[in-house]
């Protein structure tokens, strides 16, 4: 338990509240003190700041640990605990539909930059622990978690199971946009043969360089994590070394059946604008 320092809304006393108790009374006049009131009352205290933050992340308050984390930052922009506590409560706030790992990583790295020396490898090492332990970065496939899980990597470039995990998101997100390239030039192969149908070529060959540059950036990291992973690790490496990216295919789906007349048109409309929307999501992530 740590102790906050505010004054009684009622005498003015000075008063040391516990950062974990909702009210307690003044010991000079008796008056029932709410915590969190008297706090925001008194002249901010990046310290308190930060208590509050801490003691939120604690209770598995994030959303709350992450509101005081922020406002400590606005008042001190530098503050490697605050940076960290922000990051971490982003970690465990981020879902499917908001990843936000641009702002995990670009504030992890801020916190160990900004930390003094002598605490820089503890900073580190809680950074790689939160990474590790996500349970949505563990379920979740996209270069942003890639980049996550990277960042780790860097902070522990001898530990063969971050690299492992890096690995396992290098082929389920490779094989992601594998599936979306195939999608994506069967369906302009369509649009050619349909002048109705013209108006998604552009757009659909733009995603399909995308995919493919994502592609690349896949195929060029797996070789390069599992030339990591072979130095460190060799007999674990074995299990990605026969897993070439250009290798890992999902099975062929057939975009549209053989129909003729309108209902061939309507049916190759609807996939066009179904695989298009799935493929911006995959992109997206």
């Amino acid at each position: 338990m740590e102790f906050i320092v505010a004054k009684c809304p009622n005498c003015g006393g000075e008063l040391r509240l516990p950062d974990d108790q909702k009210q307690v009374k003044c010991m000079y006049c008796g008056f029932d003190v709410l915590v969190r009131e008297s706090v925001n009352q008194t002249p901010v205290s990046v310290e308190n700041l930060l208590k509050l933050g801490a003691t939120a992340a604690r209770t598995n308050n994030h959303q709350e640990a992450y509101d005081y984390f922020t406002r400590a930052l606005e008042y001190d922009t530098a503050n490697y605990l605050a940076l960290l506590g922000k990051a971490i409560a982003t970690i465990a706030l981020m879902d499917s539909k908001n990843l936000r790992t641009t702002e995990i990583v670009e504030g992890i790295k801020a916190a160990v930059e900004n930390s003094p020396t002598g605490e820089r490898d503890r900073i580190k090492k809680q950074a790689v622990e939160t990474i590790s332990t996500s349970v949505m970065i563990r379920v979740l496939n996209s270069m942003g978690i890639i980049e996550c899980l990277e960042l780790a990597h860097s902070y522990e470039p001898q530990n063969p199971e971050i690299i492992s995990s890096i690995l396992v998101k290098i082929k389920n997100y490779a094989s992601s946009l594998r599936s979306a390239i195939k999608m994506l030039e069967k369906t302009i192969a369509m649009s050619e043969t349909s002048p109705s149908l013209s108006t998604f070529i552009d757009g659909d060959r733009n995603l399909l360089k995308s995919a493919n540059k994502g592609l690349a950036i896949c195929d060029s990291k797996w070789s390069d994590y599992v030339s990591k992973l072979r130095g460190i690790n060799p007999n674990m490496a074995e299990l990605f070394i026969d897993e070439a990216g250009n290798e890992l295919e999902l099975e062929k789906r057939n975009i549209a059946s053989k129909v003729g007349g309108t209902g061939c048109l309507i049916t190759i409309s609807i996939l066009i604008l179904i695989s298009t929307s799935t493929i911006l999501f995959v992109l997206c992530l």
